[in-house]
């Protein structure tokens, strides 16, 4: 999380070097960096580029996906990070099948 917020603040660079893994510690080359404690990395090809409202959507092919572990999912939205919950759970809570 604490890499999430320094990322999203505006400013100057980041200097994320440190939340990088080294190329030799991974199971194969990749491309681009990957980030520590990330729980995927993908590698992917640009396809289109979309101007939205002050955005830019990006499409993309995926050549490349690294899950090293299965690490809970960082959830954001309405300005605040979020906690999930297991759609079976929430089932299981109202009896729905």
């Amino acid at each position: 999380m604490h890499l999430s917020r320094l990322c999203s603040q505006a400013g100057e660079d980041k200097f994320v070097d440190d939340y990088v893994v080294p190329q030799d510690a991974l199971p194969h080359r990749m491309s681009m960096p990957v980030l520590r404690n990330s729980i995927v990395t993908f590698e992917c090809k640009a396809t289109e580029v979309r101007p939205v409202g002050s955005h830019l959507v990006v499409m993309a092919t995926v050549d490349g996906i690294l899950a090293p572990s299965s690490l809970p999912p960082l959830l954001y939205g309405e300005g605040r990070y979020m906690c999930g919950v297991a759609v079976d759970e929430i089932a299981a809570v109202s009896g729905a099948q």
